[in-house]
């Protein structure tokens, strides 16, 4: 199997000799693009290095996950990168489909679970608020690392249409991963007015023993709302994607501080003041982005 990398990037279904295409030839003489019919292990290997050299190319970071509008979003490497469990990379990647559930691994915090289902999810975990206390699901033990993982999160808070209205205290919602009260990278949001209620834009930090890089989106909570956050964190810093690969992503890039070298959990948490609101869970990831 031949195969060039041409001056000019070639279409899908261009597989000539020419500088056009990829110069490229089945062995057994079938279509290049018919996966099933005699695709062997060179051919395959072949074809994932032409994709690395059409990315470098393009000048797409493959060490960073896809935005909205980008070629490579779906693609085969963002899920086998960010969204697969690996055995090369310790991780967790939990969908929430249980009656009560407390492990060593992933538990919650303030209150036990309840089975909940949705007309979008086959089942969550829906929990209530404990009055003045975090309430949500973390790990016990600190099992990542700060400056290398990925993390995301499927939540849908208030489903009973009130989100915490004390503004006082205030009330919050973090999520993200953490180590303690001062070293973190995660998204917050507080309650600023009980009328309504109104609660702040998503404010994006990472805090390392206090010293802090942090940006607000345009956005905060949303009751009843299915809700995406995804966050990687590097030796640099670390980037926020809130609904990442829809119309209405945000995302921001913080490099005025790294993350602490050293370990972590994660996080996705709600403390309301009176108790009783609930929220929901349909899916916690986290994955160490070291390959040993």
């Amino acid at each position: 199997m031949t195969a060039k990398m041409p001056s000019n990037l070639p279409t899908a279904d261009d597989w000539t000799t020419s500088n056009a295409g990829m110069g490229r030839t089945k062995i057994d003489g079938k279509d290049p693009n018919d996966k099933d019919k005699n695709f062997i292990a060179a051919e395959y290997n072949q074809q994932n290095d032409e994709i690395i050299a059409i990315a470098k190319k393009q000048g797409i970071d493959l060490s960073e996950l896809p935005s909205y509008g980008d070629d490579c979003l779906d693609s085969h490497d963002e899920a086998l990168r960010y969204l697969c469990s690996r055995v090369d990379k310790a991780g967790i990647f939990d969908h929430f489909l249980f009656n009560a559930y407390t492990t060593a691994i992933t538990e919650d915090l303030g209150a036990v679970a309840a089975y909940g289902t949705d007309s979008d999810a086959c089942g969550v975990a829906d929990i209530t608020l404990a009055a003045g206390v975090a309430t949500g699901y973390t790990q016990t033990t600190f099992h990542f690392r700060q400056r290398y993982t990925y993390s995301r999160f499927r939540l849908r808070f208030a489903t009973g249409g009130t989100l915490p209205i004390n503004a006082v205290t205030p009330d919050t919602i973090q999520v993200g991963v953490m180590r303690d009260a001062t070293h973190y990278s995660w998204f917050q949001s507080e309650c600023t007015n009980a009328v309504g209620p109104v609660w702040s834009n998503w404010n994006c930090e990472v805090n390392n023993g206090g010293a802090t890089d942090d940006d607000d989106m345009t956005v905060g909570p949303v009751a009843n709302t299915w809700t995406v956050f995804e966050i990687l964190t590097s030796t640099t810093g670390a980037t926020f994607w809130l609904d990442r690969g829809t119309a209405s992503e945000e995302k921001i890039s913080l490099t005025g501080q790294a993350p602490e070298n050293g370990t972590a959990r994660p996080y996705a948490v709600m403390t309301s003041t009176a108790g009783g609101e609930n929220f929901r869970i349909d899916l916690m990831g986290c994955f160490d982005t070291r390959f040993a």
